[in-house]
């Protein structure tokens, strides 16, 4: 069976305006900038994939070891981190979920530096992750780290990551078995900025709908789809 990433792949070329933006870079030098993936709607979006290729399953251990070396936790065998303090669990979750700060850095550069290429500073941006193996990181606390990344400021206040208007997440590493068959919790977060809100909002759910399609799975749509 294709993986979730070669399936993301296949499906994104179907999508009305779709062009590959390192082919279309091939024969171009770009010294000092990066790209991102695709380009959608004649050009009005861009889209940048991530994969989460690694799943932190030891991090929970090391983050209580390095908390009982620091005198912050005392246990003794197993323990719940729903027994930490509400900062331990808060702290423990951004732990979690480090890696998707780098992602998101590394996104916005991708997507600024494509909306200069091609001359398109209205395109809307849009992160998509893919997520088949890291199990540790359900989508809640996938979205709860993003909260906490795209919150955060430059040294002259103002949002340290504004390239992108919105996060989408396919994880299928937290598939839901139903007597209807599996089911993938979609979820998308939007950027605190607020500036392409409705627009991200309108492209996610068009192509939440088309790869529900593709994968021959049906939508359903739930208060947490946001």
């Amino acid at each position: 069976m294709a993986t979730l990433k070669q399936r993301f792949e296949a499906f994104i070329q179907t999508v009305d305006g779709f062009e590959d933006i390192d082919a279309l870079l091939k024969d171009r030098d770009l010294p000092g900038k990066n790209r991102a993936d695709y380009l959608l709607h004649g050009r009005t979006v861009i889209v940048e994939q991530k994969s989460l290729e690694v799943d932190p399953a030891a991090r929970p251990q090391n983050y209580a070891d390095k908390l009982m070396v620091r005198g912050r936790l005392i246990a003794f065998g197993k323990v719940s981190t729903t027994m930490f303090s509400d900062e331990l669990q808060r702290e423990f979750v951004l732990d979690l979920g480090k890696n998707l700060d780098a992602i998101a850095a590394k996104a916005d550069k991708q997507t600024e530096d494509t909306r200069a290429i091609f001359s398109t500073p209205d395109a809307l941006g849009v992160l998509v992750i893919l997520n088949e193996k890291a199990g540790m990181l359900d989508p809640q606390v996938v979205h709860y780290t993003l909260a906490n990344v795209f919150q955060k400021k430059a040294a002259d206040g103002s949002l340290r990551y504004p390239a992108n208007d919105g996060v989408i997440l396919i994880p299928e590493a937290h598939a839901i078995n139903t007597p209807h068959g599996p089911r993938i919790p979609l979820m998308r977060f939007t950027s605190p900025h607020g500036r392409g809100n409705e627009r991200f909002l309108q492209f996610s759910d068009a192509l939440f709908e088309a790869w529900s399609r593709f994968n021959g799975i049906p939508l359903i749509k739930t208060a947490g789809t946001d």
